[in-house]
């Protein structure tokens, strides 16, 4: 991971958050990380990544639901 490079949002284009976790179904995040993405730093959009990575893990190493273009087959 460059962290000289600005850190692009893991947006999947599937928001939808989950009742139960409170995480969104496609990119993992919470409510409260995906509003302050765009005042987050650098530093803590890389500790919000590591944690999707873990939250993912957690839940079977797999996806929820397909992102949106993937669904199209793109």
């Amino acid at each position: 991971m460059d962290r000289d490079l600005p850190v692009q949002s893991p947006c999947t284009s599937v928001c939808q958050l989950d009742a139960v976790s409170g995480y969104c179904l496609g990119c993992w995040r919470s409510g409260d990380e995906i509003a302050g993405w765009s005042r987050f730093d650098d530093q803590q959009k890389h500790s919000i990544l590591a944690l999707l990575h873990a939250r993912r893990e957690q839940a079977g190493g797999r996806r929820r639901r397909l992102t949106a273009r993937r669904a199209r087959g793109k």
